[in-house]
């Protein structure tokens, strides 16, 4: 990107790219980010070179709450660009773009943010996956702002639907992004696992109350609650009969609603 955006550059009408997701990736087990997580400013130079109609970014998710993506953002705006960036234009552009993808069998799977990425698809598009599995997802995110340290609490304002304020300055946004809040529109059939022990996502904030608004409502869910799972929070990337015994209901679930 760096050699291109140095010399006369051909117009396009899409660019595609973005910079290495392994600086912003919690897979990362080097740690050493700082220059990968950097180079987004590469590829915004190409777009400002190129002047496209549009632009695609690829990357991890943990991108879009990141300092890094806030200015990224900024800047496109500002040159006059709109930006989308959620999971459901995931899902359309696959079905567009894969024609064997059966969208009578799409099923979405999710944790922590991804879990509450999962339950805000299901909510906001209730008929567009036809089952959902959320692994200790956020779902109340006030309630996370309110037990998070003061760097973490500041590091999560400065995303743009915040708008770099706290709950007690902006309360509207963090109870629109609260899963807990829109139980009433899941109509998609829903796996919940957690474990006790999570000090990241704690279950009776989180995954607990959930499952209590779930079953007052009569929705179609299952759950299943480990006591203090090897690993806790992360307990899915270990190797622990609570990580096996989850990926094989979580896939017995999947396979019942789109078979």
């Amino acid at each position: 990107v760096i050699a291109v955006v140095q010399r006369t550059v051909a117009p396009a009408d899409v660019i595609v790219g973005g910079p290495p997701c392994q600086g912003f990736s919690p897979l990362n087990r080097q740690r050493d980010a700082t220059v990968s997580r950097a180079r987004w400013r590469d590829y915004y130079d190409a777009i400002e070179a190129v002047a496209p109609t549009a632009f695609v970014m690829e990357n991890v998710p943990v991108l879009l709450t990141s300092a890094e993506f806030a200015a990224f953002e900024a800047l496109v705006i500002e040159a006059g660009y709109r930006v989308r960036a959620d999971v459901l234009n995931a899902a359309d552009y696959l079905l567009k773009s894969h024609p064997y993808v059966d969208p009578q069998r799409l099923g979405i799977f999710g944790h922590s943010r991804g879990g509450m990425v999962t339950l805000l698809a299901i909510e906001r598009s209730p008929k567009k996956f036809k089952a959902a599995v959320d692994v200790a997802g956020l779902t109340d995110f006030v309630a996370f702002m309110a037990y998070k340290p003061d760097f973490r609490r500041m590091e999560t304002a400065v995303e743009t639907q915040f708008n770099g304020k706290l709950p007690s300055e902006n309360l509207g946004p963090y109870m629109d992004i609260s899963p807990l809040n829109h139980v009433d529109d899941i109509e998609t059939p829903l796996y919940v696992f957690a474990t006790t022990g999570d000090r990241t996502v704690p279950l009776t904030l989180h995954s607990g109350r959930l499952i209590d608004a779930l079953r007052a409502r009569g929705k179609v869910f299952e759950s299943k609650i480990y006591d203090h799972a090897p690993g806790d929070h992360v307990f899915l990337f270990g190797d622990s009969d609570e990580r096996r015994d989850m990926f094989e209901r979580a896939f017995d679930f999947l396979g019942k609603y789109l078979k």
